[in-house]
């Protein structure tokens, strides 16, 4: 991936000859801290006689755009025929070439000449939230024949103004081009694009530069299946700028990023991650995630299923989130956007507790029978199967008093028999 900030020089130029029904290869030799980053490369022709262009002739490489043409038949003659004028003709082609090998074709039936410009890169500059600030050296630029920065911001960003060693700035203009010690040089001022010449020939200005670059806040806003803002979620942003921050009550995130470069956003809600979005480019925009987040309703019921009113309802999931709520005149409990996940769900009445565990991927309701029987004054509530319990010993109770009993009467009878 190429930097958005560059520090960009072309080599000096080459003249070559290509020979008619020939090709030339060229490759970039290494430069020491460089990258290879192409080359210009323009190919012309001027011959007698009237205008002819081979298609076949031109360049071959991994990635061209071809640039620039220009043809034209012309006559050189004088004010007298006693020397008859020559018919003549040219043509230009231009190309910009991205990568370390281009192959120029001559397929004409004359020579071909070219002039090939190698180019080199390094990325350059420090990012602040107020822009760019790039520092050349001497040692950077002193071996190029020219030299410049270059810049490239996303959409989300514009830059406003360039400000240069010599404390000018240029703003307010697209294309700038200025005489400058005894040549000239040029600058380009885009809104998402700016690039300054710090070195043509002998003239060179080195320093620091500051590129002011305003940044929009990047907008990020979460929404649960139904479409409705979710508040609170934890906003993680790793990247060239690391940034943490909580969506509002309109569930809408600003995130202030001022680097570009490729970011990952995680939002996490309730103890569980809900969204999570790579951007390769930052667009003006606003960014809409509609994310796994449902609504529970617990319904809490006795053991003949009449519903329970004020029991404590808690629910709780591995992320560490908990929340309780009582049971309404209906013995039900909602719980609001809850994010896709595994809860274990508790549902309290004075001393009897009962617990379930589900997986919750949609809107939900979910029954807990408590399986309370009786709820006696003072006593409090008792379950069926405490119910159950106490029958059979009151049971075993009876049976063994009354086994007892009739032993206690035979024994009687046998004593009065004797």
């Amino acid at each position: 991936v190429m930097p958005n900030a560059l520090l960009v020089v072309e080599d000096t130029f080459t003249e070559i000859t290509v020979p008619a029904k020939s090709s030339k290869v060229f490759s970039l030799k290494n430069r020491n801290s460089w990258s290879p980053l192409g080359f210009i490369v323009v190919l012309y022709s001027v011959s007698p006689g009237p205008l002819s262009i081979d298609p076949t002739t031109g360049i071959e490489a991994a990635m061209a755009s071809y640039v620039f043409s220009r043809q034209e038949e012309f006559d050189i003659r004088g004010a007298s025929l006693l020397i008859p004028p020559l018919l003549m003709n040219y043509w230009i082609k231009g190309y910009i070439v991205f990568g370390q090998t281009v192959k120029i074709n001559n397929n004409q039936n004359r020579d071909l000449q070219a002039l090939i410009v190698p180019i080199y890169y390094k990325e350059a500059g420090t990012w602040t939230p107020n822009g760019l600030v790039v520092k050349v050296s001497k040692a950077d630029i002193g071996n190029a024949y020219s030299a410049y920065i270059v810049v490239q911001v996303p959409a989300i960003a514009r830059i406003s103004s360039i400000v240069l060693p010599s404390g000018q700035v240029i703003q307010n203009v697209e294309n700038y081009t200025t005489g400058w010690l005894g040549t000239w040089r040029t600058a380009v001022l885009e809104k998402n694009e700016a690039t300054i010449m710090v070195k043509n020939g002998d003239a060179m200005e080195d320093g620091t530069y500051v590129f002011n670059i305003n940044w929009a806040p990047l907008t990020l806003k979460f929404v649960d299946s139904k479409g409705y803002p979710i508040s609170g979620v934890k906003v993680h942003v790793e990247g060239p700028v690391s940034l943490d921050t909580l969506s509002g009550a309109d569930g809408t995130a600003k995130i202030n990023i001022y680097a570009p470069g490729v970011y990952k956003i995680t939002g996490t809600f309730k103890g569980v991650d809900i969204a999570s979005i790579t951007l390769g480019t930052l667009m003006d925009q606003d960014i809409v995630l509609k994310c796994p987040v449902y609504n529970l309703r617990v319904k809490v019921v006795t053991a003949l299923g009449n519903t329970l009113t004020g029991a404590t309802v808690t629910i709780t999931n591995d992320g560490g989130y908990s929340q309780s709520m009582e049971t309404d005149a209906n013995g039900i409990a909602v719980f609001q956007q809850l994010p896709t996940t595994k809860y274990t769900i508790e549902a309290s009445y004075k001393r009897i507790s009962t617990k379930t565990t589900i997986t919750l991927t949609g809107d939900q309701e979910v029954t807990v029978n408590t399986g309370i029987l009786l709820d006696i004054p003072l006593l409090g509530p008792i379950t069926a199967v405490e119910t159950l319990a106490a029958g059979a010993a009151t049971m075993v109770a009876g049976v063994l008093l009354s086994g007892v009993k009739r032993g206690k009467d035979k024994e009687e009878v046998e004593i009065e028999l004797d």
